[in-house]
């Protein structure tokens, strides 16, 4: 939990595990470990997707004067940036359809 620095507000023990109900997140109370997962999930597709767009950017520069190889290492690149986001959005959605709702950022 300390990497997203939260902090337990509440919790209570089911089957000798503690079971968080609420957290804090910068401020701002989270209701269950549901949401947290969620916005979590939310934060790495952002950044996955960031990543993507620099990937692409850097593609279309490669694409005029760099040599083959430097195009295909960007193009490689931005295919993996790609991958990366689309398993990003995958976990998002399940994170979504786990908590019932879209989280706001």
């Amino acid at each position: 939990m300390g990497a997203n620095h939260s902090k337990p507000i509440d919790g209570m023990v089911v089957n000798n595990e503690t079971r968080l109900d609420s957290y804090e997140v910068g401020g701002r109370k989270c209701r269950t470990a549901l949401e947290l997962d969620a916005k979590a999930a939310l934060r790495r597709y952002r950044q996955a997707t960031n990543a993507a767009d620099r990937a692409f950017r850097a593609l279309k520069r490669a694409a005029g004067t760099a040599t083959n190889i430097e195009q295909t290492e960007a193009y490689n690149r931005y295919r993996q940036a790609q991958s990366a986001c689309t398993a990003e959005r995958k976990a998002l959605n399940m994170a979504v359809i786990t908590l019932g709702y879209v989280p706001r950022a």
